[in-house]
Order: C-alpha cells, then sequence, then structure tokens
C-alpha cells in the first residue's frame, strides 16, 4: 500500500494523535489489532527514534517497545516474588554506595503524570 492509504497527523499541544484510516492487515499476521491512542510530544519523540532504529517503522517501534513493557512488568513481578521469599537480600549499590538504576526501575511502580494528565482528560472529553 502506498502513502495513499495514510492521513494526516493531527497535533495539538497536549500530545499527539497518530491515526490512518485504511489500513490493511499486516502480511503474515492474523491476530493483529490497530492503536489509537493520544501521547505526549516528549514520548512521541522517542517513539519516533525508535522507529528510525527499526528502519522508519512506527508500527514495529510501538510492538517492540509493547513487548519492552510486558517483559519488564514480568521482571517486576519476579523482583517481587524474590524480595518475599528473601527480604534480606538487595540488589548491591555501585561502587559509589548509591542505589542501582536496574534496583530503582524494579521496584517502584510507574505512573508518569504526564500519562495520569492525558487519561483524567480522555475521561473529562468522553463525559
Amino acid at each position: 500500500m502506498g502513502s495513499e492509504g495514510l492521513t494526516s497527523r493531527g497535533v495539538d499541544e497536549t500530545g499527539f494523535l497518530l491515526y490512518n484510516t485504511v489500513m490493511g492487515r499486516p502480511r503474515g499476521m492474523r491476530n493483529t489489532a490497530m492503536v489509537n491512542g493520544r501521547i505526549t510530544a516528549t514520548q512521541m519523540e522517542w517513539l519516533q527514534a525508535r522507529a528510525d532504529e527499526l528502519g522508519g517503522n512506527l508500527s514495529a517501534a510501538l510492538r517492540q517497545t509493547i513487548t519492552d513493557a510486558r517483559i519488564l512488568e514480568m521482571a517486576r513481578e519476579d523482583y517481587k516474588q524474590l524480595r518475599e521469599e528473601h527480604p534480606d537480600w538487595t540488589i548491591p549499590a555501585d561502587e559509589d554506595g548509591m542505589s542501582r538504576f536496574l534496583a530503582v526501575m524494579l521496584n517502584i511502580p510507574f505512573g508518569d503524570s504526564e500519562d495520569l494528565e492525558l487519561r483524567l482528560e480522555e475521561v473529562s472529553d468522553a463525559d
């Protein structure tokens, strides 16, 4: 399919809205779904940079990001279980005595404030 299937990208000051009005089923994949959502400008820049790493394929970047998020969730659950089974065990501090990034990321629940703001805005838009 050429560029005739793509529509313009709508941009506002709160984030990006990216959509395609015409899309065929991706080749070789039976169980796919189209995603339409709002993300912040910063998130879009990051996703576009990730797409550039994958030959400019925004769909591939989104799929890989979702896969990575699922892996992170599994790692967090595994770490939580490990800590319950061995409460005295911790990831050692780095050479400067600081917490390692890994330990911090496995311990904190994510709730990005920009994401929360967009969710609240979407709820109010739906009313």
